[in-house]
């Protein structure tokens, strides 16, 4: 991949996410994206989360038009991605966005404190 924000991932421009799925799994597929994810430059104006997430939905979308599930499981990886990203990025910098697309901790219930 020269440059993935430059462009929407389609069948052509795919083939070598594909090949790191198959000889990674699942599992090593997540871990080769944000191992690559965290060698990159971090700042609370980074949009890294978003793009993970735009990634996801060209990957989701391929999916829904070939039915090869390939497609599918990296998509869910990157949206997982994004996901982490996000709640890093409001972790490190302490100022949350308010995207619609992630979800935030609103409260936990303490089944304690209700005795």
């Amino acid at each position: 991949m020269n440059n993935p924000g430059a462009h929407k991932f389609n069948e052509n421009n795919s083939a070598e996410l594909i090949d790191k799925l198959d000889k990674l799994g699942e599992d090593g597929f997540f871990n080769f994206v944000i191992d690559g994810w965290s060698k990159l430059p971090q700042d609370k104006e980074s949009d890294l989360d978003q793009q993970m997430i735009e990634f996801s939905e060209s990957f989701f979308a391929l999916f829904r038009r070939t039915g090869e599930r390939k497609y599918f499981i990296i998509g869910k990886v990157f949206r997982k991605v994004g996901h982490v990203i996000y709640r890093n990025n409001v972790n490190k910098f302490d100022k949350p966005k308010n995207y619609v697309k992630f979800l935030n901790l609103v409260s936990t219930y303490d089944e304690d404190q209700d005795s």
